[in-house]
């Protein structure tokens, strides 16, 4: 069975080596208002490649979203995907020689989705 650990979503940089749950800025609450949150994730061990798994999704359509990027930085040209709203997304992979997502989420400053 892999090892699971748990991590809430914040500014730092992090590296993982195992499964891992993931969570918005806000932990298990519902997320807050006028947030905007960017995390680098790499792996440990070089040639592998960070994936992102969801098993629940749920932001406020067309106006909070979770940007992935590929590799170490949020840079316009390594955009893999923006999510929005409710549908829940497939799996995304890095595709960067590091193997490294950078997540980024952000809210506008009223409503959220619950």
């Amino acid at each position: 069975m892999p090892l699971m650990a748990q991590i809430t979503m914040s500014s730092n940089a992090i590296t993982v080596g195992a499964t891992t749950s993931y969570l918005d800025p806000s932990g298990a609450g519902a997320y807050g208002d006028g947030l905007d949150v960017t995390q680098t994730i790499c792996p440990t061990t070089a040639g592998q490649y960070v994936t992102i798994s969801f098993s629940t999704f749920n932001m406020e359509k067309d106006y909070d979203f979770f940007t992935i990027y590929s590799g170490p930085e949020a840079c316009p040209n390594k955009l893999l995907i923006q999510l929005t709203g409710y549908a829940l997304p497939a799996s995304i992979t890095s595709n960067s020689p590091d193997g490294c997502l950078t997540l980024q989420f952000t809210s506008d400053g009223s409503n959220v989705a619950t």
